[in-house]
């Protein structure tokens, strides 16, 4: 069947900032929380070490749990077969994904897009401030942080046309609006590759980089990330500290 096709992207630059806000306004109101009600522990185990290895192993299995909650949603509200789905790793986000190669009913994308969110993210915030414990809390707000392109998105595909097909994009932080070319609406109108070309620049805030540019990008976001990984421990610890004098 033959298709109409409507790019709809967005800028990974305020995507990357909406991010670094999820996670500082979750972890300073939900910490705030966990750290003041007497009722719940600050340290999970008892020790720093042991609660920063608990947080490692909850973010990383989070982000695969995320990746797998895509696909599995695919499955069950976008009747999606196995072979239509594709995993993989951005060496220039520096981050894992999944890839959609069929559309899916508008409907079921936006639970797709979401219900990684909700589980990995949500729920575990919402258990840790209750249960205690301001390091894996942490971790847990660094996995709602990192499902910020999937709330835009989200957010984006509740105010389409509920008839329309969504495509998703192979590489970008992106999706198609699709119709059968018997069923395109009035007013529709498809992107032209030059289009898309142009609108993908702008979305990734680039024009075509050279390959050392991109290896400099991936190296530079590598070292923040690890930077502030360690950073986030030493403020975990100080905060831990300081909170058993209180």
């Amino acid at each position: 069947m033959e298709y109409k096709k409507k790019l709809i992207a967005f800028n990974i630059k305020k995507a990357d900032n909406f991010a670094v806000i999820l996670f500082f306004v979750s972890f300073v109101l939900f910490g705030a929380i966990n750290l003041f009600d007497k009722r719940t522990p600050v340290l999970t185990t008892g020790s720093v070490w042991f609660d920063s290895l608990l947080a490692l192993g909850i973010f990383v299995v989070g982000m695969f749990a995320h990746e797998g909650l895509h696909a599995l949603s695919g499955m069950a509200f976008g009747k999606l077969k196995p072979s239509q789905i594709k995993f993989g790793f951005d060496l220039r986000g520096a981050n894992l994904y999944t890839h959609f190669d069929s559309p899916m009913p508008i409907k079921g994308y936006i639970a797709t897009v979401i219900m990684p969110c909700v589980i990995t993210a949500l729920i575990p915030i919402a258990l840790l401030t209750a249960l205690g414990g301001i390091i894996p809390l942490g971790a847990a707000c660094l996995l709602f942080a990192g499902c910020a392109g999937d709330i835009i998105m989200f957010f984006s595909a509740v105010k389409q046309d509920k008839n329309a097909l969504v495509s998703d994009h192979p590489t970008a932080l992106a999706y198609y609006l699709v119709y059968p070319e018997n069923a395109v609406p009035d007013g529709f109108s498809e992107t032209t590759e030059e289009e898309e070309t142009a609108l993908l620049a702008k979305a990734q805030n680039k024009a075509f980089e050279s390959e050392k540019a991109k290896k400099r990008s991936i190296m530079s976001k590598c070292l923040g990330i690890l930077v502030f990984l360690a950073l986030y421990v030493l403020v975990m610890y100080l905060v831990s500290l300081t909170m058993q004098f209180i």
